[in-house]
């Protein structure tokens, strides 16, 4: 209501925003389509709601069905009685009906055969139960003299005038109440400022009425006011009693005042409306009980009912182009078998979250995104994750470099950004808490691009290492704090056409895996690498002049997995490759002399 006050010519679309739909005291869910749609935009149509439920596995294997919130007006007890009374026919895979409800909440178990087809169950129980029914929307109301079918908008309008109205009539009898009080007050007020010569007046008049006509005539007071005099209370000429009848005078006079202005401005009577419901909506709003969704699937079982509260991973190829959710026990049990098609589905970075949360990506064009959990399609440990560019709008070739929970970005910690060019930059995380989906992350220079994301649980330096095998490791306190949209400072000063491959937030003790594009590698004890300045170039951490293909991580754990030209595929134990001195050659990863990598990513165990 406040908000068609405030734009009387809003759209149902945008007052859909505000009015979600229909909220039943036993909860469920109800379905936010176009015929809810239609109901608030006519007055007439129908709400479809449903059950709230999941599926479990039992010990044995066995599959649940637990319904926690039935639709409104279904009783559970009778409910449940039907079912068991059907079953035995026409639900042979059902083959136990409980209630296991409490203190807690409703909690109705169906349990199902093993080899039973849940969807097909759960199909029958919707369509011929009342674990889904529809309810109809029909709002007639008497508009102008007459009953009349009433759309949202419509009825908010002749809510508003009813309120409008309403305020009118109730302000004017304020009013008058206010004025007449006023009136007699202002009369007691002059009695007790003559208060002895109204004394006299009225000891030497031979009557009330004689007394009251003396009065009048004296001070050239109403017949009210003479009267309310004589009625006067001798307390009342305590100098406490004077004042508070001045008070009231005041306040009087002051309410009448803002009385007048109300009924001369539909503004100021708007204004009371939106204040009024204001006060209700603190005084008696309470949570949602019902979910609203857009959609209700067809076969019943929804993401939002079933992984609500769903642990899971969010993953993110080793391209970083893809994304995909799985399991968590997917990535904690997975023996992977790699070939050449699979190492892009090896994950650059993963993380553990729920299937209600928001995701934040940071990108290499410096963009930053949000995504819903939820809206990030399941995939197997070895399958390929969906194109992200195929679950948001993004510019072409820009791939994920990092990934963050939301709560992550919301705790007091600080964001480092690295570039190919050798710029750094460090922020506060809260700069990005509330902003919006695709805004700029950091302000980068022609042709640069973001190659890591961190960030930083009080590790004490940063590692930069150009393409040249030249390497750098810096304080992280000699980095300043810039705001969102900076482009930050430089970290390292690179050789000509030279990029940094590769950045990080170490620890000292860290271990560094470097592996050169014609397949050799060493390990290394960060701890070689002499902490220098900010800017510079730095120390060869690879002898001759091989090209560095990849830096897998400074925490060495897992295994390696490269692919030559030729698509063979050798994943190799990183505990396998020795710690040896930074000034030493590398060796080769794998013995095959004309190895050359072509990609290589790490599998974290």
């Amino acid at each position: 209501t406040i908000a068609y006050i405030k734009n009387p010519d809003i759209s149902i679309d945008e007052m859909l925003k505000y009015i979600k739909g229909p909220d039943f005291p036993t909860g469920g869910i109800v379905c936010a389509d176009n015929d809810m749609r239609e109901a608030y935009l006519t007055g007439r149509g129908k709400v479809v709601m449903r059950a709230k439920f999941n599926t479990e596995d039992d010990k044995s294997g066995k599959t649940k069905i637990v319904i926690t919130e039935f639709p409104y007006q279904v009783n559970k007890a009778e409910f449940l009685k039907s079912l068991k009374e059907k079953f035995k026919n026409e639900l042979a895979d059902i083959i136990d009906i409980t209630d296991e409800s409490s203190k807690q909440g409703i909690r109705a178990c169906i349990t199902l055969k093993k080899d039973a087809d849940t969807d097909n169950v759960i199909a029958f129980l919707l369509k011929h139960t009342d674990m889904q029914l529809n309810f109809n929307y029909n709002v007639v109301a008497i508009a102008d003299g007459s009953p009349k079918q009433l759309g949202l908008l419509e009825y908010l309008k002749y809510y508003v005038n009813f309120q409008l109205d309403v305020i009118v009539r109730r302000t004017k009898y304020d009013l008058n109440k206010a004025e007449a009080r006023a009136h007699i007050v202002e009369g007691l007020c002059i009695a007790i400022k003559n208060i002895d010569e109204v004394v006299k007046i009225i000891k030497t008049s031979p009557s009330t009425g004689e007394a009251k006509t003396r009065l009048m005539k004296r001070f050239r007071l109403s017949e009210i006011q003479a009267q309310a005099i004589l009625d006067m209370r001798l307390s009342r000429l305590t100098n406490l009693e004077t004042e508070k009848l001045e008070q009231e005078l005041r306040d009087l006079r002051a309410l009448i005042k803002e009385l007048k202005e109300i009924l001369a401005s539909r503004d100021r009577q708007y204004g009371v409306i939106v204040k009024e419901l204001s006060e209700l909506k603190t005084k008696y709003g309470k949570p949602r009980k019902t979910q609203i969704v857009n959609q209700l699937d067809s076969f019943v079982i929804t993401p939002i009912e079933k992984l609500l509260d769903t642990e899971c991973a969010v993953a993110v190829s080793n391209d970083g182009m893809r994304l995909k959710t799985l399991d968590v026990k997917q990535i904690q049990n997975a023996s992977a078998t790699y070939n050449y098609d699979s190492i892009n589905a090896l994950h650059r970075c993963y993380l553990q979250t729920s299937m209600n949360s928001k995701v934040c990506l940071f990108t290499n064009f410096g963009n930053f995104y949000k995504l819903n959990v939820r809206d990030i399609p399941n995939k197997k440990f070895s399958a390929r994750g969906t194109p992200f560019n195929q679950i948001i709008t993004v510019e072409n070739k820009e791939k994920i470099v990092a990934l963050f929970t939301e709560q992550d970005l919301n705790d007091n910690k600080e964001l480092l950004f690295m570039t190919t060019q050798g710029y750094i930059k460090r922020a506060e995380c809260n700069e990005y808490v509330n902003v919006k989906s695709g805004s700029l992350a950091i302000k980068l220079k022609d042709f640069d691009r973001v190659i890591s994301v961190q960030i930083n649980d009080n590790l004490p330096s940063v590692l930069m290492v150009a393409s040249d095998g030249m390497g750098v490791n810096f304080e992280y306190d000699t980095v300043p704090i810039t705001k969102r949209n900076s482009g930050g400072v430089i970290g390292m000063n690179l050789n000509n056409k030279q990029k940094v491959i590769f950045a990080s937030v170490v620890n000292t003790l860290d271990k560094v895996l470097v592996i050169t594009k014609n397949g050799m590698a060493k390990k290394f004890s960060l701890n070689e690498l002499p902490m220098g300045a900010r800017n510079r170039k730095g120390l060869k951490i690879v002898t001759g002049k091989e090209e560095i293909h990849t830096i897998v991580s400074p925490i060495v754990i897992g295994e390696v997995v490269v692919t030559d030209k030729e698509g063979n595929v050798k994943a190799i134990d990183v505990n396998d490759i020795s710690i040896q001195p930074r000034n030493v050659a590398c060796k080769p990863l794998i013995n095959k002399e004309t190895f050359e990598v072509k990609d290589a990513g790490l599998y974290l165990v």
